[in-house]
């Protein structure tokens, strides 16, 4: 017996368009066109958005992880979605109630930055937090409470990065307040 499930490509995921609005804050505000880090965007089964300085990042499990090339979420989409449902194909982004959104494809010198070279590997050495930027602590509550008000946050310190991790349906929702900017 052929197990064809194991075949089939998933071609699109249903995000909750609050969380993708919460993400869509973490994104660089900076206004220069060529800007990759404006939108929040896909590559190899994550989703990341950054700022330079922080950067969020969803691991998608095998279920909800799209058979696509990396592209930038529409920003005309994200703004779109609200509270409804945010569907994601590997062309465009059908939001709810609304009419389709093209991904662009937009790319920095052929790729997008290697965000996961800033994560750490494992939180071994807790060190005594010294300051909180307030921003970024409430916009990682707005991103977990967008999923459940009463979602649990783990928060990890070193001497040089705040590390934040939760659990939503579609994988696991990382990130930091990185010590360095993202070169891109």
């Amino acid at each position: 017996m052929i197990d064809y499930s194991l075949s089939f490509k998933n071609r699109s995921i249903d995000l909750d368009g609050a969380f993708v609005k919460q993400l869509f804050k973490f994104c660089s505000k900076d206004e220069r066109k060529d800007t990759v880090l404006g939108t929040p965007w896909y590559n190899d089964g994550k989703i990341y958005a950054s700022d330079t300085v922080r950067v969020v990042r969803l691991t998608l499990t095998d279920r909800y992880k799209i058979d696509a090339k990396p592209f930038s979420f529409s920003a005309d989409a994200c703004a779109a979605a609200k509270k409804g449902t945010f569907n994601v194909y590997d062309t465009f982004i059908q939001v709810k109630g609304k009419p389709s959104f093209e991904n662009p494809t937009i790319y920095a010198d052929g790729k997008y930055p290697n965000a996961d070279k800033l994560f750490p590997k494992s939180i071994d050495c807790v060190a005594e937090p010294k300051a909180f930027n307030a921003t970024f602590m409430a916009d990682i509550c707005a991103l977990a409470a967008s999923i459940d008000k009463n979602m649990p946050v783990k928060f990890s310190f070193t001497e040089k990065l705040v590390y934040f991790e939760f659990n939503t349906k579609w994988g696991k929702c990382d990130g930091i307040l990185a010590p360095i900017r993202l070169e891109y």
